[in-house]
């Protein structure tokens, strides 16, 4: 934290070193940049930071779990391949992980769509969104 000389904050810095103290458990982390590597580490270099969130909207509710359910318009049991989130129209969504935006479009069943690719083994799909946010389009990288 930068002070002013009247003991006034005027700007933030990263945080450099922090120890955490878990069940009694010392984890020490420290941040590390160096060209494309950036963010906070363990002692050991593993770093700290999720590949991908598991909620990826502040203050939403799970509407719908994966797994079998009764499709809420057809009407019989069908396979959910995913997790339904529900919030108040504009409520920011975040890129659920570092990635690459494969599609940014408009479709009829699914709305604003968006769909990033991160890295080989995953993909995150946003359906049912009121807009987009500045500058998402496909081809464009993202971070979590």
């Amino acid at each position: 934290t930068y002070v002013d000389e009247n003991g006034e904050i005027f700007e933030n810095g990263n945080i450099l070193y922090a120890n955490l103290i878990l069940r009694g458990q010392y984890n020490q982390l420290y941040y590390f940049q160096k060209k494309n590597y950036k963010g906070h580490y363990d002692e050991n270099g593993k770093s700290v930071k999720k590949a991908l969130m598991k909620t990826p909207i502040n203050g939403a509710r799970l509407s719908s779990s994966f797994g079998m359910r009764k499709h809420p318009i057809l009407g019989y049991n069908k396979m959910h391949r995913g997790t339904d989130f529900a919030a108040p129209t504009g409520t920011p969504v975040l890129a659920a992980g570092d990635g690459r935006i494969k599609t940014a479009s408009r479709t009829k069943p699914n709305g604003k769509y968006l769909v990033i690719q991160h890295g080989q083994q995953f993909m995150t799909k946003y359906l049912h969104l009121s807009k987009f946010g500045r500058g998402i389009k496909s081809g464009k990288m993202v971070k979590q």
